[in-house]
């Protein structure tokens, strides 16, 4: 790089040189010309006119043929700087200062959960009444030795039971005012008739017998929503 500056700075000069030679030739007036007697022009010698530089001398070559031939060197002017100084800038230019930092903006406050509308409260229903207890299915099935009275509720069956005599009579109080009806009552050995009564918070069923029943048995199954009443005469 500085090679090539120098050989561009050298070619500057010697072309400057030669337009400064070629100017104080123009500006050297011709002897006027005598018409009437004209002379011929006297010889030049060939020493008395140096030659013009080549253009790929050296400045050193320049400097002293100039000298030699009486040509008065301009001055160097101040403007010029030295070779030196005509250094071309780094490729790419200087170095950008560093950017200035980013400001640093506050953090946003965060956010309030936005407020849930309040969930209106259902009103609770009222607990449904208990439904009234109720006999869906009273039955008498007839059998050789005796019969059986069936009783089935829409819910548990709690009960009482009472024999008396004179007449024989089979008496049952379920707990509870219970809905029920009287079942017919078929042919059979023991059992003529069926009653149905309610007093003090119960319901009483009684059964008329023919005789003493020989054996009586009150069969209640595992959710007490059924009761068998079984009566014999063996």
């Amino acid at each position: 790089m500085n090679k090539t500056i120098l050989g561009l700075l050298l070619a500057v000069c010697v072309l400057g040189m030669t337009l400064i030679m070629l100017k104080e030739r123009l500006h050297t007036a011709p002897p006027p010309v005598n018409t009437e007697n004209p002379q011929s022009p006297a010889p030049v010698h060939p020493q008395t006119q140096a030659p013009l530089p080549p253009i790929g001398a050296s400045l050193e070559t320049v400097g002293t043929s100039s000298v030699d031939m009486g040509i008065a060197q301009p001055a160097p002017t101040p403007d010029r700087l030295p070779a030196q100084a005509l250094t071309l800038p780094p490729e790419g230019g200087e170095k950008q200062a560093n950017p200035p930092a980013a400001e640093k903006t506050p953090p946003e406050p965060a956010r309030q959960g936005t407020p849930k509308a309040p969930v209106a409260e259902t009103p609770e229903k009222p607990a449904k009444a208990p439904a009234q207890p109720k006999i869906d299915r009273f039955v008498v099935f007839a059998r050789d030795t005796g019969a059986t009275l069936r009783l089935v509720g829409n819910g548990p069956i709690s009960y009482t039971n009472t024999s008396l005599q004179n007449p024989e009579r089979l008496v049952i109080d379920l707990n509870g005012q219970w809905q029920i009806k009287a079942p017919g009552v078929p042919k059979n050995p023991l059992v003529t008739n069926v009653r149905i009564g309610k007093s003090g918070g119960k319901t009483r069923v009684v059964i008329d017998l023919a005789g003493k029943p020989a054996r009586t048995r009150h069969v209640l199954s595992k959710d007490h929503r059924m009761l068998d009443i079984r009566v014999d005469t063996k």
